[in-house]
């Protein structure tokens, strides 16, 4: 998993929900068939290793082989909380847009923003007691201590610290600062700022870098969708709610020590220049891939859009070559190809690939044209859809309902205590099927259960991921550049169920098959059967 994919499913919400508290020593007897060729304790075990020798990304694989309701067990949750905390770390000091920020910005200003911060949690996150300050500089002096083990933090930030001294100062953390008493939010900052002169005198550390890991840290302790934007985050998290990418259109990974392709974007430069999934990447600029992370690759092939980057890649069957890859704006769609399912062209198909700010429009279009051939049912395919901004699902539910209940939020202000309802015009209003599987999640979930409970279509497949909840984006004014991310509401069904822990179960459950070609696809077949007789009520 690389960087991209890891921030993508962060703003489309795809992570997981702490909610249950029984132990896992009632899951040690979990089969195989519920967690893939592993069970349970065996995942664990192997996710465990990984997180033992720093390989957040492998462990944070393991746990997505994990079924949704078993990640939600306190103990499994916490686990993968913490993973992605240390994932998130690390990107953001492999980040040239955070690490500038951090040398433009002064001591004062970093105490500025942190107030600011800690002021938008306190006043909007969904949880209060979550939010008490105490908790939030206790949580920040976890992210300053948790660095303190992070190598490229160390390299960039003490070079010749004794290691003996670093490790004195951690404990400083947990025995000494730990215990000061907070209890406003200016006690939070001037105890920041008392640890930063610490750091500052025993290690030589800069007290901008330390008051930043207190910015940062209180947002990333509270649960998995809240945490600190940098520049290039909110530029991209932007950029893809707007159906766009910003890069050169590869996904890298390591295999054997060696830096592979892994995803090649369609309309990108990479696919232009002919680069291929499985080739290898020896260079980048002036850097040998011999010694790159996947991270630090990533890095390096960021930059400002029209900029150029060379990369020498090595395919199997040829000699290496490099070539001159541009920075670019990719556009995403996320509807399919429309196509039909039957020989007489009545059953339309479409597949929700996201929810962004194109998929009104290109969701019209395609049903447009779906319409103009003669459908007359359809079948929604939201399988793998991970979500995107809450808005426009609503939007995309008043595309087929006219009327009803879509979904209900529940939060610490009042803004966000609301029942939402479609008003939609110019409805669709032929029978519908909505595949959904355990991918679905977030505000495609939202769709599914609305279509669901407002009897305008049945869903086939698996029940989905069961995120409930809602989360919004503040850009700062202390640092307009960067924001945050938070949860401010818990969402509920038409008929007040939560989605979290449970999901949207579908009128028709059915097991996914390994191949997804029309005839082998069990669910997609299912739901041609519930679609074939409603093709006969137009």
């Amino acid at each position: 998993m690389k960087l991209e994919q890891v921030v993508r499913r962060y703003w489309i919400a795809r992570a997981l929900i702490v909610g249950l508290s029984c132990s896992l020593a009632n899951l040690q007897a979990a089969s195989s068939d519920s967690t893939g060729t592993l069970g349970l304790p065996q995942l664990l075990q192997q996710a465990k290793q990984f997180e033992d020798t720093g390989q957040w990304t492998k462990a944070l694989e393991v746990y997505e082989q994990i079924p949704a309701r078993e990640r939600n067990l306190t103990e499994v949750a916490d686990r993968f909380q913490n993973c992605l905390r240390r994932i998130h770390q690390a990107h953001r000091h492999h980040d040239s847009t955070y690490r500038d920020q951090i040398l433009k910005q002064s001591w004062y200003d970093a105490l500025e923003i942190y107030g600011e911060v800690l002021a938008k949690l306190q006043t909007n996150y969904v949880d209060r007691e979550k939010v008490e300050v105490a908790k939030l500089f206790r949580q920040g002096l976890e992210e300053l201590r948790i660095a303190l083990f992070d190598a490229a933090f160390c390299d960039k930030h003490l070079p010749g610290t004794k290691l003996e001294v670093v490790r004195a100062f951690q404990e400083e953390l947990r025995s000494y600062w730990n215990n000061q008493r907070v209890s406003r939010p200016r006690d939070a900052q001037d105890q920041a700022l008392l640890v930063a002169w610490s750091a500052e005198e025993q290690l030589g550390l800069r007290k901008t870098v330390v008051l930043f890991e207190f910015i940062c840290g209180a947002c990333s302790g509270l649960d998995e969708y809240t945490y600190y934007l940098t520049p290039r985050e909110l530029e991209e998290l932007n950029a893809s709610w707007a159906g766009r990418l910003l890069g050169v259109g590869l996904q890298v990974g390591t295999v054997d020590h060696k830096l592979i392709i892994t995803r090649v974007l369609p309309g990108s430069s990479a696919q232009a220049l002919g680069l291929k999934i499985g080739d290898q990447i020896t260079r980048i600029g002036s850097e040998s891939a011999a010694n790159l992370s996947a991270e630090a690759a990533a890095e390096l092939l960021k930059g400002a859009i029209d900029t150029l980057i060379e990369v020498e890649v090595s395919a199997s069957d040829m000699r290496p070559q490099v070539v001159l890859l541009k920075r670019q704006v990719i556009p995403v769609p996320s509807v399919s190809e429309p196509r039909f399912l039957d020989e007489r062209g009545e059953i339309g198909y479409l597949q929700l690939i996201a929810i962004q700010e194109t998929t009104p429009s290109e969701l019209d279009e395609a049903i447009l044209r779906l319409r103009a051939s003669g459908m007359r049912v359809l079948i929604l395919d939201l399988r793998g859809n991970q979500g995107g901004p809450f808005e426009i699902a609503l939007r995309l539910v008043e595309r087929f309902l006219a009327s009803g209940i879509i979904v209900a939020a529940h939060g610490q202000v009042r803004q966000y205590n609301k029942i939402y309802r479609a008003h939609g015009t110019d409805v669709l209003d032929m029978p519908m099927v909505i595949l959904v599987d355990a991918e679905t999640a977030s505000s495609a979930e939202i769709v599914a259960s609305a279509l669901q409970e407002n009897q305008r279509g049945k869903l086939v497949g698996q029940t989905t991921f069961g995120k409930g909840s809602m989360q919004r984006v503040d850009k700062l004014n202390t640092t307009p550049a960067s924001g945050i991310r938070m949860t401010v509401a818990k969402l509920y069904t038409p008929l007040g169920r939560p989605y979290s822990d449970t999901g949207v179960t579908p009128n028709v459950v059915v097991q996914p098959d390994v191949s997804m070609d029309i005839g082998q696809d069990a669910q997609l077949q299912a739901a041609l059967d519930l679609a074939r007789p409603l093709t006969l009520s137009r």
